[in-house]
C-alpha cells in the first residue's frame, strides 16, 4: 500500500469543513482579528460548543468559566484559541475510531501538550507550538484506525507484544503513523510546525533544524508517557536531552513539576 492508496480508497477522506478552513486562513493572516474569529466560529454550533467545552477544561480555565466564545476568544488570546479550534476540529471529525481507546488517546497527548509546554519555556522554545504539537503530534494513529481498522488492530496486536509500532506499522503499510500524521496535517492546511511534529516526532534528529528544538521537546515529552521511569535498564534519550542542554535529573524533574499533585 502507498500513501495515495490510503487517502483515496473507498472511505472518503475527512477533510475539514469550509469554516475551518477559513478560520485557519484567519489564523494565519499576518493581521488576523480574534473578534472576526470568533464571528466565524459561532457560525458553527457543534464546534463552537466543543470549543467552550476545551476552554472551560481544567487545562485552559482561568479565573472564571466562560460561556461566550467572544469571551473565551479574549481570555485565552490568538494562540490558545487556535489550538482549541484545531483540536476540536480534530476531535469532530474523528468521533468514531475502531480498535483505539479515544479517551485514553486523548488523555496522553493532553500530558504531552502540558510537559512539551513545560520543556519549552525551560529551552527557550516557543511553548504554545509545543502544547499544539503535543496535543495533536499521532492524530495519524487515528486515520489509520479509522481507514484500515483491521490492519490497525494487527498493529495493536504486535504493539502490545514489545514491537515499535512505527515499525510495525511499516511492515503492514509501507509507512508509519507519523508520515500519515504529516500528510493529513498538508491536506488540512495546518501550520507548517505541527506537520513537522508529526512527521519526526519519532525522529528528532532527521528534523529540519530550525524545527528540531521544537520536535524534540514533543518527542521527549512523548517519550516520557510511553516509559517507566523506575524500570531497570532504562535507556534514556540521551542525545534528545542533551541537543536541548539536558540532564535526565533536570527533565526528570521539569516532568514531576508538570504532573498534577
Amino acid at each position: 500500500m502507498d500513501m495515495e492508496q490510503l487517502f483515496e480508497g473507498d472511505t472518503q477522506l475527512p477533510s475539514l469543513n469550509r469554516l475551518v478552513q477559513q478560520l485557519m486562513a484567519e489564523f494565519a493572516s499576518s493581521d488576523p482579528d480574534i473578534l472576526r474569529i470568533s464571528r466565524i466560529l459561532c457560525q458553527d454550533q457543534a464546534l463552537s460548543a466543543k470549543v467552550l467545552r476545551l476552554a472551560n477544561s481544567a487545562y485552559f480555565a482561568g479565573a472564571r468559566q466562560v460561556d461566550a466564545i467572544k469571551d473565551a476568544a479574549i481570555l485565552l488570546g490568538l494562540d490558545n484559541l487556535k489550538m482549541l479550534v484545531i483540536c476540536a476540529a480534530v476531535q469532530q471529525r474523528f468521533a468514531q475510531v475502531p480498535h483505539l481507546d479515544t479517551a485514553r488517546f486523548w488523555r496522553q497527548n493532553l500530558t504531552c501538550s502540558q510537559l512539551a509546554g513545560t520543556l519549552a519555556k525551560r529551552c527557550k522554545v516557543n511553548p504554545d507550538k509545543a502544547r499544539l504539537g503535543g496535543l495533536l503530534h499521532s492524530i495519524g494513529q487515528l486515520f489509520i484506525h479509522q481507514k484500515e481498522p483491521r490492519l490497525a488492530q494487527q498493529v495493536m496486536a504486535r504493539t502490545a507484544q514489545g514491537h515499535p509500532r512505527p515499525d510495525v506499522e511499516t511492515q503492514l503499510l509501507g509507512f508509519d503513523y507519523a508520515e500519515v500524521g504529516a500528510e493529513l496535517a498538508r491536506r488540512w492546511q495546518f501550520p507548517d510546525e505541527l506537520g513537522t511534529v508529526c512527521r519526526y516526532h519519532i525522529r528528532p534528529h532527521l528534523a529540519p533544524e530550525t524545527l528540531r528544538p521544537l520536535v524534540t521537546v514533543v518527542s521527549l515529552a512523548r517519550w516520557h508517557i510511553d516509559h517507566d521511569q523506575n524500570a531497570p535498564l532504562l535507556e534514556w534519550p540521551r542525545e534528545a536531552l542533551a541537543s536541548l542542554g539536558l540532564t535526565p535529573q533536570q527533565f526528570e524533574s521539569l516532568c514531576q513539576e508538570t504532573e498534577p499533585a
